[in-house]
């Protein structure tokens, strides 16, 4: 996979302020491997992440209303649940080591305490790892919370995310993704969507559709071939017009039914 370039913003991550209705997300937790999590698993994760931004390099444990994030979870999975699968799960992020490429593996929650009821508070912490990550990252992603919880599926969000990531960089519209790795940052597991036919129908193209209907920005695909086989990915990004921009406005607010067809037409794919 092709490296990304550093971001035309050269200071640090956490001296971003988040506006209204966003946040900011190091690029490091958005190109993050391994990370089989739900959709819901991962708004609570941001929301986290958002919750903590103000001291979010610091030593020390947040809070946050059990029914801020209760919220906005999804059917009938529990808080609980998700919150044990962030702290049992390992990512794995691209690092800087001794002036050379590495993985760094970590996980994304510390410690974790709640009041047993259902509406007290979230007391949890980030490893320090994970600190030091964020307290050097230089490349951030700035985050739409309506559009995040307008998302359908955990592929559109991850897709999201990664396109929020390149969206501002200078003189770049364009990366090439390993296909493994491509699958990987959009959390698909090994075992599922094996076939590039099956990754691209069920995977791929309706991440697309979500994000080029929900989004400020627009994104396409091209596989790229070795041979006869798929080997990796073009992924391409511009901004909306206007008429663009003002129809995923309005698409977010609308309600979910329907969604599908009304986006029926927003798969890009490159030639």
């Amino acid at each position: 996979m092709e490296r990304l370039a550093m971001s035309a913003v050269a200071v640090r991550t956490i001296d971003q302020r988040p506006a209204p209705g966003s946040m900011i997300k190091p690029g490091e937790l958005i190109d993050v491997l391994d990370m089989a999590l739900t959709l819901s698993d991962r708004r609570i994760y941001n929301l986290l992440i958002a919750n903590a931004w103000d001291k979010i390099g610091d030593d020390t444990i947040h809070c946050i209303a059990k029914a801020d994030l209760r919220g906005n979870h999804e059917g009938g999975e529990r808080l609980a649940d998700s919150i044990d699968r962030l702290m049992r799960t390992i990512v794995r992020v691209r690092v800087v080591q001794d002036g050379r490429p590495a993985v760094m593996k970590v996980t994304l929650l510390s410690r974790t305490t709640e009041h047993d009821d259902a509406t007290g508070l979230l007391y949890y912490r980030f490893d320090a790892d994970l600190r030091q990550i964020i307290l050097d990252s230089r490349v951030f992603g700035r985050l739409r919370k309506e559009v995040m919880f307008a998302f359908t599926s955990k592929y559109a969000l991850a897709l999201y995310e990664i396109g929020e990531k390149r969206r501002n960089l200078q003189f770049r519209w364009s990366e090439v993704f390993d296909l493994g790795e491509l699958r990987e940052l959009l959390g698909v597991k090994s075992d599922e969507l094996t076939t590039f036919g099956n990754f691209n129908a069920w995977c791929l193209k309706p991440a697309a559709k979500e994000v080029n209907g929900l989004a400020d920005f627009s994104v396409a695909f091209r596989p790229v071939k070795a041979g006869r086989k798929v080997t990796s990915v073009q992924l391409a990004w511009w901004r909306k017009n206007e008429d663009e921009l003002r129809a995923a406005f309005s698409e977010v607010r609308r309600h979910r039914v329907g969604r599908r067809a009304r986006l029926s037409g927003a798969v890009g794919v490159l030639g």
